[in-house]
């Protein structure tokens, strides 16, 4: 090891490299990723190229620096002359890197000395995406206040809001709404943040959504609602606040479902019950619908449970027909004899 070490000191003295040039030839991006100033000071001094690039994924040492939110690190690249506009393999340039770890002083460090907020990656994704991703609400707040655009979108239609409601962030998301991002906004599935939201049982975040006057009846690109998906999934008490707000209960699906019948489809038979209360309704085409459906599929009991949570099977729509009488009309043998069964009449 010391014949090692005594060998290094002598090829540097030979070459005439001299002490500078061992510590040019080491890696600027890693010092700058370590937090390291001193060495990073001294590596500039000694000539170390201030834009060289990591091997991995091809960041500038200022880049380095961002990701790992070393802020003074990424001042002294920046008096140093770093080019702040030279992107990684992903294209990624320090801001977005410091946004995705939630490095909000390196963000705004950035930001001050007139990176653009806007710049994107390869996937069209600017800086406030993936800090609304990972629920850094100090560092969205910072990039809105930089001029970044509210309702900027990936190359999939995703947004900072939907992004946030994706992943439970309500802070996040509320913070986007005072910034001025769009409410309703949708991604390339027809999801808005209210709908994400819903589906993942979030109630804190359906709950400022509706107070924010999110538009509580959009239909994603398979028909549902947000108080479709929450039925879907179970989510009673993200189903008793779009109840309590009106949202519609007569909304279907693609396969021509509405909340109500979905929850029972679910298995939820309490939260269809509630939602009866609450003034959901299902009319007799959908009763029969609904049990042609499930008969086929040699479920049994179905009509019976309508019956029990309060569904009148003998009712008569704006056609004057009766579940029993659309199941007569069309054959539907099986779903005639559970209405019969289950006391229904014609």
């Amino acid at each position: 090891m010391k014949y090692h070490l005594l060998t290094t000191a002598a090829l540097c003295a030979v070459f005439s490299f001299g002490l500078s040039s061992c510590k040019k030839s080491s890696n600027l991006p890693a010092a700058a990723a370590a937090g390291d100033l001193e060495t990073v000071q001294d590596m500039i001094e000694d000539g170390a190229d201030v834009n060289a690039k990591e091997d991995k994924l091809g960041g500038t040492a200022v880049v380095e620096a961002a990701t790992a939110g070393k802020t003074d690190v990424v001042k002294a690249l920046i008096a140093a002359g770093a080019d702040l506009t030279i992107k990684d393999k992903k294209g990624e340039v320090a801001t977005i890197r410091a946004a995705r770890n939630g490095h909000t002083d390196t963000v705004k460090a950035l930001l001050a000395v007139g990176m653009d907020a806007n710049a994107t990656a390869m996937n069209g994704a600017p800086a406030l995406l993936p800090a609304a991703w990972n629920g850094h609400t100090e560092t969205v707040k910072a990039l809105l206040a930089g001029k970044a655009h509210a309702d900027a979108q990936d190359v999939n239609g995703n947004t900072a809001i939907t992004f946030a409601a994706r992943q439970k962030h309500t802070e996040t998301v509320k913070a986007l709404l005072e910034g001025g991002a769009s409410i309703n906004s949708a991604d390339v599935t027809g999801c808005t943040a209210l709908i994400y939201a819903a589906g993942n049982g979030d109630t804190a975040t359906v709950n400022a959504l509706i107070e924010a006057g999110a538009d509580l009846n959009l239909q994603e690109l398979n028909g549902r609602t947000a108080l479709i998906m929450a039925a879907e999934k179970g989510h009673a008490e993200v189903v008793k606040s779009l109840m309590d707000a009106k949202a519609d209960t007569t909304l279907k699906n693609k396969s021509g479902y509405n909340a109500l019948v979905v929850a029972l489809m679910a298995g939820k038979k309490d939260m269809a019950q509630n939602m009866l209360q609450a003034g959901a309704t299902v009319t007799p085409a959908e009763v029969e619908s609904f049990i042609s459906l499930l008969t086929a599929r040699k479920y049994s009991g179905i009509a019976e449970q309508l019956k029990s949570i309060g569904v009148d099977l003998s009712a008569k729509g704006e056609d004057g027909k009766s579940a029993l009488m659309i199941a007569d009309e069309k054959g539907h043998k099986g779903a005639a004899e559970a209405l019969k069964a289950a006391g229904a009449a014609e």
